[in-house]
């Protein structure tokens, strides 16, 4: 019997849960600073680049509605980002 609520292996869940990480770090960051900066994370790899690439004071609220899809689980989130 295969269990309906698997998702992916967990190879693609930690993927994706890296890629949640990167984009939280990079939203926390930018509202420390006054303003969120791009440039600065070259080294990082974004998880939706072409989104990130067009930022501005619009795309920031669009940023925390994409992130305010994770609001219910949050907790998990927060206990896997420490």
């Amino acid at each position: 019997v295969s269990n309906s609520l698997t998702v992916g292996n967990p190879n693609q869940i930690t993927e994706k849960l890296e890629d949640l990480k990167v984009g939280i770090n990079v939203l926390i960051k930018g509202c420390l600073d006054g303003q969120p900066n791009m440039d600065d994370n070259d080294s990082l790899p974004l998880p939706f680049e072409d989104f990130y690439l067009t930022i501005g004071e619009s795309s920031l609220r669009e940023s925390f509605r994409l992130l305010a899809c994770f609001k219910k689980d949050m907790h998990k989130g927060e206990t896997y980002l420490r």
